[in-house]
């Protein structure tokens, strides 16, 4: 989502370089490329997904393995690489949940990771999940995200969204 972009990018600020951040923007808005796939072409199986999340109270990755036996972020990240995108998006969509397997991009990672969390929390866009999912230690860690900066990311990012 845009939103979801637009954290990712305000994540970045002060410890990238701004070509990175406009990385990390893009990236975030094309990370759950694989729930459009799944929506379009699965489905029956993906709206099975999304009542196991219901059920489950859960994460929707979790109940799309159980019920599609893959993930968005599985089948974005190989929609992705055969249609030849930059390797920082292929990483970014791939591994936007699990950062720590990424073996390069590592930071628009991380970004993307925890922009999905923030999004979450401050109620930006649908990501399908029940509850907001687990950010990765690791990537919370490469930013500064004081209590401060995190009121600000999110002020900066309902005046762009709403």
């Amino acid at each position: 989502s845009t939103g979801g972009g637009a954290v990712a990018k305000l994540v970045m600020e002060g410890v990238s370089t701004p070509k990175d951040g406009d990385r990390a923007f893009t990236s975030g808005l094309l990370h759950d490329l694989g729930k459009l796939i799944e929506d379009r072409f699965l489905h029956e199986r993906f709206e099975e997904a999304v009542e196991i999340v219901r059920r489950d109270k859960g994460l929707l990755r979790q109940a799309e393995q159980e019920a599609l036996g893959t993930t968005h972020a599985k089948i974005g990240g190989h929609l992705a690489e055969w249609w030849n995108l930059p390797s920082f998006l292929v990483n970014a969509i791939r591994w936007h949940h699990r950062p720590y397997l990424s073996e390069a991009d590592g930071e628009i990672v991380s970004a993307v990771d925890v922009a999905d969390v923030l999004a979450h929390r401050f109620g930006i866009g649908e990501s399908g999940n029940f509850r907001a999912p687990d950010v990765d230690a690791a990537s919370w860690s490469r930013f500064e995200l004081s209590e401060k900066r995190l009121a600000s990311i999110r002020v900066l990012v309902e005046g762009d969204v709403h």
